[in-house]
């Protein structure tokens, strides 16, 4: 049995619906133009947020862009399974791959160490590089 003198039990999205209307519409309506405002500025502060970080990607992304092409680094690296690449192999790819827009430059590697300065220095006594 229910006292008389309590209320009916409420819905929780009636009660929030309640305080809704209670605080935030009424403050809407007395005051439209500061509501407006407050608005406004928030509409502001989330466009120079979201423009600020599309700056920052676009210059990270050109500085990257910079960098690649300053240390040009190849994209792939052709190399015999085994002993030395024919240097006909490079003429018989240029052809193959004309039109393609791809450029093929040719690697040269090798060891080599500062010459003799007397007859006592030997190869593995000098810098190699």
């Amino acid at each position: 049995m229910q006292n008389s003198n309590t209320p009916p039990p409420t819905h929780p999205m009636s009660l929030s619906a309640l305080l809704l209307r209670r605080f935030t519409l009424r403050h809407w309506r007395q005051a439209p133009r500061h509501t407006l405002l407050l608005l406004l500025i928030l509409a502001l502060g989330i466009a120079v947020f979201v423009s600020v970080r599309l700056a920052n990607q676009a210059a990270v992304a050109s500085f990257r862009n910079f960098t690649d092409v300053i240390t040009r680094q190849s994209d792939l690296v052709v190399s015999a399974p085994a002993g030395d690449l024919p240097e006909t192999v490079l003429g018989d790819m240029r052809q193959a791959l004309t039109g393609l827009g791809v450029q093929l430059i040719p690697v040269f590697e090798t060891t080599a160490t500062r010459p003799r300065l007397g007859d006592d220095q030997t190869i593995a006594t000098r810098e190699t590089f």
